[in-house]
């Protein structure tokens, strides 16, 4: 409810400050997140105008046997919160594959796709996989499950387009180019999904 009251809310006078948004006055918030009638709203303009509503979230419970795993990927949207009761997650950092075991009662907070784009690459999205075979799973026994986890994934409306912040931009035909987040998923889904 909160999030659809704020919404709902006009945005307050501040958020039309300093380029990027003057759209004439009764056009919809998305369309002065566009900067320009007719064009996708952009994720910053729809973050200074307040409407973006972070659709496409989503919280998972993961359960894995003993034996079980996840192939390496990377998240598709912003950044990713993951807690779980045993260890088995892996990254991949400076081209080498370690675990990572966050302290009892903490979780892990790492970048997703959206957000390595929104800073042109300079925070990387972390690949990243489970892997329960030696230690975490012979401790299984006769147990089926041998972690879970909880998993909440910050990800932008389908109809936003996530481009590099400006401060980022290299001017040098090397900047990534600007993706609307709802194509970007059906397409990372319907790779993860031919394997």
């Amino acid at each position: 409810r909160l999030v659809e009251q704020e919404r709902l809310s006009p945005p307050p006078a501040s958020a039309h400050g300093g380029g990027g948004g003057g759209g004439a006055s009764g056009s919809s918030p998305a369309r002065r997140a566009a900067g320009e009638e007719g064009r996708a709203p952009t994720l910053l303009g729809k973050l200074r105008e307040r409407s973006e509503g972070w659709g496409c979230s989503r919280f998972r419970h993961s359960v894995y046997p003993a034996g079980g795993a996840c192939t390496e990927h990377t998240d598709y949207g912003m950044v990713t919160l993951q807690q779980s009761n045993a260890p088995g997650l892996e990254a991949e950092l400076n081209g080498r594959w370690r675990h990572l075991e966050p302290p009892e009662g903490c979780v892990l907070v790492f970048a997703g796709d959206m957000l390595e784009r929104l800073t042109n690459g300079r925070v990387r999205a972390l690949k990243h996989r489970v892997c329960l075979e030696g230690e975490a799973a012979s401790r299984a026994g006769e147990e089926d499950v041998v972690r879970q986890c909880n998993i909440f994934v910050l990800q932008p409306d389908k109809a936003t387009v996530v481009q590099p912040l400006r401060q980022y931009l290299r001017g040098d035909n090397t900047d990534l180019s600007p993706v609307k987040y709802g194509d970007w998923h059906h397409l990372k889904t319907r790779l993860a999904f031919q394997r």
